[in-house]
């Protein structure tokens, strides 16, 4: 039978390795994997297996004997920090079929064993989701999504805790800003629970032909200023907002904020 897929360029003739493993995505990786045994890993550069945001997180709420929702997980290197810290069951939702194939990759080498990836849509998992969870975690995730607001809503629901890192918008910001005077062209009104507020909408644009590609499933995405943000989480019956770090200037793609969110 004639067959134009070339199938046989998917073998391997080498010796399996753990960076053979890694090297099925090799040029897509974001993070920096960590060394096994002083094997050292080649991957990306980002240390998301080392990242100041998580230990803040546990610092806070230590999440040794915890059942987490990790919403967004990209390549595992959030979930791997958490295991280490002991969690006692995390649950991670990704919607990116290469990244969820880079999570098993990282669950396989570095024996992941209370973590399960599941593939799907966040929103739609979030909206059919009967289980509580102690920390939701949603590292990422936020400024990626086209219903922001739905998408906090739901994070609610599951948890008494949520976890956020994000960016976010602020019109000053976005005037003069090299990537976001670019990306964030447009601006629409909404209301939510009778409170008005703008959602700025931001073009994945040129970044959408990236096989590593880490953005949403839309090529665009819809922005919340901070106090938007802030204002949804307390009327979604959060009391209690830990702000870690807000800082405007010091990131390049923008404005982002770090938070711990408890009822």
């Amino acid at each position: 039978m004639d067959s134009k897929y070339p199938i046989l360029d998917h073998y391997s003739h080498e010796k399996p390795t753990r960076q053979a493993l890694v090297d099925i995505f090799k040029g897509e990786w974001s993070s920096s994997l960590p060394s096994i045994k002083n094997e050292q890993i080649i991957s990306g550069h980002a240390g998301l297996f080392d990242d100041p945001r998580i230990h803040s997180l546990n610092n806070k709420v230590p999440l040794s004997g915890k059942k987490i929702l990790e919403l967004g997980p990209l390549e595992a290197g959030h979930t791997y920090m958490m295991h280490e810290m002991g969690a006692e069951e995390i649950t991670a939702i990704e919607a990116n079929n290469r990244a969820l194939l880079k999570c098993l990759i990282v669950k396989e080498i570095y024996k992941l064993k209370r973590a399960q990836f599941l593939f799907g849509d966040v929103i739609n998992y979030l909206k059919d989701c009967t289980e509580k969870f102690d920390v939701c975690v949603a590292s990422g995730i936020l400024y990626h999504m086209t219903e922001p607001a739905m998408f906090l809503e739901l994070c609610s629901r599951v948890s008494d805790k949520l976890f956020i890192w994000s960016h976010y918008a602020d019109a000053e910001v976005i005037k003069t800003h090299p990537v976001l005077s670019e990306k964030i062209k447009s601006t629409e009104e909404q209301v939510y629970k009778g409170m008005k507020y703008t959602e700025y909408q931001y073009e994945y644009a040129t970044a959408l032909g990236w096989a590593g590609f880490c953005g949403g499933a839309d090529s665009n995405c819809r922005w919340l200023t901070k106090e938007t943000i802030l204002e949804i989480l307390k009327m979604n019956g959060f009391k209690n907002i830990h702000v870690f770090f807000d800082d405007l200037s010091n990131n390049p793609n923008g404005p982002q904020i770090c938070l711990l969110a408890e009822k």
